[in-house]
């Protein structure tokens, strides 16, 4: 474990319970990627207080893991991938990130999820991702580890097909975290249950990083419910989403540096005019 490396973007509540966790299970090197600020708003539910108010998360989230261990060495990045950044530091970053054992996006942004994605098939790095659902009822956690699971657009199409099968339509999302039923009652996600989420998912990390011949885990998708809502028939029911009849992505051959330099290239320009998309748009 303490030889393997983890890069986080998304350092909100999920992202810095788990790489908590992941420094307390062992982990020594993170590569932390987020862009913003730390509020007195996000008390709530981040392993971040009112010290840290001011500060961004990924440098405040630093001193968190250096009070772990003094073996834990972290780089962190204030950067945003999907919006208008250096061209040098994006590509910067994303070359970077490729060097990473495992990549845990805990953005819910799916742009970020698309980049990163790129990042599993051009550097054949394993990924992981999550949702936590609104109103605190439970939320999804889900990996692909390269050669051995579906690729990530394949796991999240089924993750979207099994919403379109069983749409949820008990309440309306108002929030990242919270939801409105017909009656106008609003339920919020609590710190516990952004916590149990993060908590399977860290578990799920670990099994990953660990690279077991046999896993723990025979999904590569799972839904964790907290209370008895949508398809949860039971408070702390878990469901998995079958995936293995997908197709798993062959090893391909390694890249030289400039491939893959080329490759980061592209994905920085594809960002970039995507961006200016978006601003001509607006």
């Amino acid at each position: 474990m303490a030889s393997k490396k983890v890069g986080i973007v998304g350092l909100g509540s999920v992202g810095s319970k788990v790489a908590v966790s992941l420094a307390r299970a062992g982990i020594n090197q993170f590569y932390l990627i987020d862009e913003d600020l730390f509020y007195s708003a996000n008390i709530q539910r981040h392993v971040l207080d009112w010290r840290n108010v001011g500060e961004h998360k990924a440098k405040a989230l630093e001193k968190i893991l250096a009070y772990i261990s003094p073996n834990i060495q972290v780089e962190s990045e204030i950067i945003n991938l999907v919006a208008q950044e250096s061209n040098t530091y994006l590509n910067h970053t994303l070359t970077k990130l490729g060097q990473y054992d495992l990549i845990i996006d805990c953005t819910a942004n799916p742009t970020v999820f698309n980049i990163l994605s790129a990042i599993y098939r051009v550097y054949g790095k394993s990924i992981m991702w999550c949702e936590v659902f609104a109103g605190g009822i439970g939320g999804m956690i889900a990996r692909s580890r390269y050669s051995k699971d579906p690729a990530p657009k394949l796991i999240r199409e089924a993750y979207n097909n099994y919403i379109i099968e069983n749409p949820f339509s008990e309440h309306k999302t108002i929030g990242d975290y919270a939801a409105e039923d017909a009656s106008g009652q609003i339920f919020t996600a609590s710190d516990a249950d952004v916590s149990v989420i993060s908590a399977h998912l860290t578990r799920f990390a670990i099994d990953t990083i660990l690279d077991s011949e046999v896993s723990m885990y025979p999904y590569s998708l799972y839904l964790i419910g907290i209370s008895n809502a949508w398809v949860f028939d039971q408070p702390f029911c878990t469901i998995p989403i079958a995936t293995a009849g997908l197709e798993i992505e062959e090893n391909i051959p390694k890249l030289n540096e400039k491939e893959l330099s080329d490759v980061v290239n592209f994905l920085t320009d594809l960002i970039e005019n995507s961006n200016h998309v978006h601003d001509t748009d607006k």
